[in-house]
């Protein structure tokens, strides 16, 4: 059973379970606009929470849009994973990812099963969803360049709410909605906070810092001239080059790294020799 403060990631493979025709899916994740579609849809298959009631809580992810377009999020949470039609019991997500069923026919399926819709934005709470099964929809109006990744969705709830007496923990009210202001901006901080041992780290450290990290080993790699795969691994071998400095080894190894090559290096007085 999955308790709550579960978090679940919509990756690349939960992405390609589902259906998004109007979108090219990159192997990182992100889903990137084709201009050359006029629909622009996410389908996603269910996020299991694996209990009956479940609350869900905050819904992020990360979008570049241009500033003609428009998108709307829908999202819902029900106890059921089918419906009936013609009789018959239909998986929610199996009529939602079905190439074959038409948008306006999963437009009024969106509305009558009560579907919330957020417009444009990347930061929701959904703290007035209740079910096991939460479905999410994406859609994108417009025409201009968009793309979205690293979307996540949690069951953490508000952090503060449980402090006020009873009285005040009304779901969705204005205190609960004023209160989430400042438990997002908590949990925010508290995120950092968690991970921030990453920023120490060569492999996870935002780019912006290896420099940085750099010219506390005495290797100056300002000036951009080496992309990010490159400055990572120059910056990660700092230590061992700055211990033979002066050798031709380690001419030899950052040569390697700076050309992405072999390197042969020639000297004067072994040329004279031979």
């Amino acid at each position: 059973m999955t308790v709550a403060g579960a978090s679940y990631s919509i990756n690349h493979n939960r992405i390609r379970r589902g259906l998004y025709p109007g979108f090219e899916l990159k192997e990182d994740g992100t889903l990137i606009l084709d201009p050359r579609e006029g629909i622009h849809m996410l389908y996603l298959r269910a996020i299991d929470a694996g209990e009956e009631k479940a609350s869900w809580g905050r819904l992020r992810f990360q979008v570049s849009c241009s500033e003609d377009m428009v998108y709307y999020l829908y999202a819902a949470a029900f106890d059921q994973d089918s419906f009936y039609r013609r009789q018959q019991p239909v998986p929610i997500e199996d009529f939602l990812c079905d190439a074959q069923e038409s948008r306006a026919i999963k437009r009024q399926f969106l509305q009558e099963a009560g579907f919330a819709r957020y417009t444009s934005q990347k930061d929701i709470l959904l703290y007035e969803l209740q079910g096991r099964y939460l479905y999410l929809v994406l859609e994108v109006q417009g025409e201009g360049q968009f793309s979205m990744r690293g979307m996540r969705v949690d069951r953490q709830g508000d952090p503060f709410m449980n402090t006020f007496p009873e009285v005040y923990r009304e779901k969705g009210g204005f205190f609960h909605r004023y209160l989430s202001v400042f438990s997002s901006l908590y949990l925010d901080f508290q995120e950092k906070i968690d991970h921030v041992a990453e920023l120490l780290d060569i492999d996870t450290a935002p780019v912006e810092l290896l420099p940085t990290f750099g010219r506390w080993m005495g290797l100056d790699v300002s000036g951009d001239f080496l992309n990010e795969d490159r400055l990572r691994l120059l910056v990660r071998e700092a230590y061992q080059l700055n211990r033979i400095k002066g050798t031709k080894a380690v001419l030899q190894r950052v040569s390697e790294i700076i050309l992405g090559e072999k390197v042969i290096i020639l000297e004067k007085n072994v040329m004279r020799e031979n």
